[in-house]
């Protein structure tokens, strides 16, 4: 006895042609940012919808009325609070953009590169700092005991640390690599 079985796609593995319900349902997947299936795709041509228009579509979608008896979790109920929620998204997503661009316009937000350029500058005078400690200190520390070593290192780093957070960290490096 034959099974009864769906015949195969004739599309299998290939690209969908633009015109064909699976292209449409991903063009607009991506357009209106929620899952749109070929069958959601095949009802709406069913009823007249202009899948080319999306605004015309948005309109179109928010005027249908659930079938009695739908509840919220299906396909159709759940396009709405999608869609919706897509443009709500884009909405914040383009507020927050806004706002980066005004903070970067007031000078508030610092460039990737000038940044990573602050960075190996201090890291530079960190080093400057530590090649200039360890000239002065052994002759600072000879023949002291523990705690006075303990005392004069402490005394040391802070006035290093101190000097290299109240300069700019160029000025510092020129001036711990002079003799």
């Amino acid at each position: 006895m034959p099974s009864a079985r769906k015949p195969q796609s004739q599309n299998k593995g290939r690209p969908p042609s633009s015109t064909s319900r699976r292209a449409i349902a991903e063009r607009l997947t991506a357009e209106l940012g929620v899952k749109i299936t070929a069958r959601m795709v095949q009802g709406w041509q069913g009823l007249g919808f202009d899948l080319d228009d999306l605004d015309a579509l948005r309109r179109e979608l928010a005027t249908l009325q659930r079938p009695p008896g739908e509840d919220e979790g299906t396909e159709a109920g759940s396009l709405r609070e999608q869609i919706l929620k897509a443009e709500l998204r884009r909405k914040l997503a383009s507020a927050d953009r806004l706002e980066q661009e005004a903070a970067r316009l007031r000078g508030e937000l610092m460039p990737t590169g000038a940044l990573f350029a602050e960075g190996a500058d201090l890291g530079r005078a960190v080093r400057a700092m530590l090649d200039k400690l360890t000239a002065q200190l052994p002759p600072m520390l000879a023949g002291r005991d523990a705690a006075e070593v303990q005392a004069v290192l402490r005394r040391v780093f802070r006035e290093e640390l101190t000097n290299l957070s109240h300069m700019q960290f160029a000025d510092y490096i020129n001036q711990a690599l002079k003799p």
